[in-house]
């Protein structure tokens, strides 16, 4: 520090601060700082007296500045840190009666200071800061070392204030399209700390002159809403539920807590009440807070999922960050610390869940590429057998007509032990279905369920029929339909359903196709046809022959433009229709949206073609 300062005296005793030159660096004058208790009262040193003073009332401060020079000095006060805000702090300058207001961010104020004149600085601050009191600081500053000091100030905080505001957009964003909770959680919580840093920073002072008439102690205290966001984050993003048990009863004991806090402060805050801002208090709830997080840390660490580490990652990065912020740095050097601390821990977070969501999609795609895998083979494996014993039968047919009787009563046994198989295999879906939590899991299960009960209904109408090559195809849909319907049990609002079918007989093969075609589009009608308000549901079947056409339409009335929505022809389940009705029945299939939804499918009686052009037909 350049410039030589000189002590003098006034008539209280008080300490003056004499410019013998001008300064060219930042000049701290808290040595010089005085308390006033009241207008006749002997001044108190701010330093010695400032963790004795009660916080939530009005203080009066006052210090002196002489020019022992021959010119006049131009220099800005400033009052605070940037976590001392301008409506916290009423000046008033004295000398030559001389008065001027406070402005900006940094609660600087202007002053000239003529040769060889003192200047009285007096000024009451509404209340102190209850997170730390000693934040509160004067400075005097030459005027262009203030004015870079308001720009890098403006910019750092810009730059922070508008990170924050991106990722919160951002993840609410993310949450709409995929509907993860966990991003609309991460997207409340950085937007309460994109808040309170407005506030903080004096932002929301600036553009809303209402707001700086809040008590400071009174937005401390609503803080604890981001502790509760952030919590209630944390257990969503790492599923301690399931993963780690005690973790999940702990953040819960926090977020508790922390309501419970947020009640209470906030009504005796208005009332004055002190004990609330007591050393021994304060000290209290953070020991407690202390001892939590770390078992909450420890049964994190516990359990090696990936999301347990991501957590311990930021929240160190942000306890750094925290407790750097806290040491005697300078001040723009301090905030900063504090920001890259937070900004850490938030990119950590999101890099995280990009992670996270990106493995999700990866297994859900490998999962329905094994899915669509094992029906080609399963199709492929009953075509081989179906083809060898049909070749059996026919080579043999001349010599053991005889014993037809006999190997249609083995046929008739075979169909009665698959679909006794296809039984156990459904009781094992829904075993799995029961002990399983999770909503998307449960979907996939009751969906590969109905398709199964409609290739074990075929071979049930088969051993039951005299006939054992061919089923009554309007039979087997109607009982399709009607067991899909009662499995979803509608009770608020039933679905009826309506039945419109001439009597068609078809082989097994394209028996079971069109059995599998109508368990995937009856469930998408009743998945998403229908708006939770419509009461009248319906969902019409109708089957018809000309000839040796077959003309199959399965319809709704929904309301909800869900089912012919961007992504439904990206789908698994239009893909798997799209494959049984040209591979399967050598047809071809259109669908309409309006008035509800509709699907036309044709095809002939005769032996399957593959030759269609795939490209015309719709896909879902």
């Amino acid at each position: 520090m350049s410039g030589t300062f000189l002590f003098s005296f006034n008539s209280f005793g008080q300490e003056t601060f004499t410019i013998e030159k001008s300064s060219t660096t930042k000049i701290d004058l808290d040595r010089y700082l005085y308390h006033l208790e009241n207008a006749t009262s002997q001044p108190q040193l701010f330093t010695e007296v400032v963790g004795l003073l009660p916080i939530n009332r009005k203080h009066s401060f006052l210090f002196y500045l002489k020019n022992n020079t021959s010119d006049s000095v131009h220099y800005g006060l400033q009052f605070g840190d940037g976590y001392v805000h301008a409506s916290n702090v009423i000046i008033n300058i004295q000398g030559s009666n001389n008065k001027i207001p406070i402005r900006g961010l940094l609660n600087e104020v202007p002053i000239n200071i003529g040769p060889q004149e003192t200047i009285v600085v007096s000024f009451d601050v509404r209340e102190l800061d209850r997170l730390n009191p000693r934040k509160f600081s004067a400075y005097l500053i030459p005027d262009k070392v203030l004015a870079e000091n308001h720009h890098h100030l403006v910019a750092t905080q810009s730059f922070f204030l508008g990170l924050l505001a991106f990722l919160s957009v951002f993840n609410l964003i993310i949450y709409f399209v995929t509907r993860w909770k966990v991003y609309i959680k991460y997207a409340a919580y950085i937007t309460s700390a994109l808040l309170y840093f407005l506030y903080y920073y004096g932002f929301l002072q600036e553009t809303f002159p209402a707001v700086k008439e809040i008590s400071i102690n009174l937005v401390s205290t609503w803080y604890y809403s981001v502790y509760i966001l952030y919590f209630l984050f944390l257990n969503e993003f790492g599923e301690y539920k399931k993963y780690s048990p005690w973790a999940d009863k702990l953040l819960n004991v926090g977020i508790i807590n922390k309501c419970i806090q947020l009640i209470y402060e906030s009504i005796l805050n208005p009332l004055g009440v002190e004990f609330i801002y007591s050393p021994w208090y304060k000290n209290t709830i953070l020991g407690a807070e202390i001892i939590l997080m770390s078992f909450i840390i420890y049964f994190i660490l516990k359990n090696t999922n990936i999301r347990g580490k991501i957590v311990v990652l930021a929240s160190l990065m942000l306890i750094i960050g925290a407790i750097l912020g806290q040491l005697e740095f300078e001040t723009s050097l301090r905030g900063t610390l504090v920001q890259l601390g937070i900004t850490a821990e938030l990119l950590t977070f999101s890099a995280g869940l990009g992670y996270l969501t990106k493995e999700f999609y990866t297994g859900q795609q490998k999962a329905q590429a094994e899915l669509i895998d094992q029906l080609q083979e399963n199709q492929k494996m009953q075509e081989t057998i179906q083809e060898k014993l049909e070749k059996t039968v026919f080579e043999r047919t001349a010599e053991l007509e005889k014993r037809n009787k006999e190997n249609e009563s083995l046929l008739t046994e075979i169909h009665h032990r698959v679909k006794n198989n296809l039984q156990i295999i459904s009781s094992l879906i829904n075993l799995k279905a029961r002990q399983s939590d999770s909503p998307e899991t449960n979907e996939a299960l009751q969906q590969l369920n109905g398709r199964i009960f409609s290739m074990g209904l075929v071979h049930e109408k088969l051993y039951q029929n005299d006939n054992i090559k061919t089923i009554q195809l309007d039979e087997y849909l109607a009982e399709i339909s009607r067991h899909l319907l009662s499995s979803f049990e509608e009770k608020e609002h039933p679905i009826s359903l309506q039945l419109n079918c001439q009597p068609v007989e078809m082989d097994l093969d394209k028996t079971l196709t069109c059995g599998l075609i109508i368990n995937e589009l009856v469930t998408n009608s009743v998945k998403y046809a229908f708006t939770p308000e419509q009461e009248q549901r319906q969902i019409a079947i109708e089957l018809s022959k000309i000839e040796n056409m077959v003309s199959l339409q399965i319809s709704d009335n929904g309301s909800s433009a869900k089912p012919i929505s961007g992504n439904f022809k990206k789908s698994f389940g239009s893909r798997f229709v799209d494959q049984l009705v040209i591979t399967k029945l050598g047809g071809e299939w259109s669908v309409s949206g309006k008035n509800g939804f509709h699907v036309t499918i044709k095809f002939t009686l005769e032996t399957n073609g593959t030759g269609k052009d795939q490209s015309n037909h719709h896909r879902r």
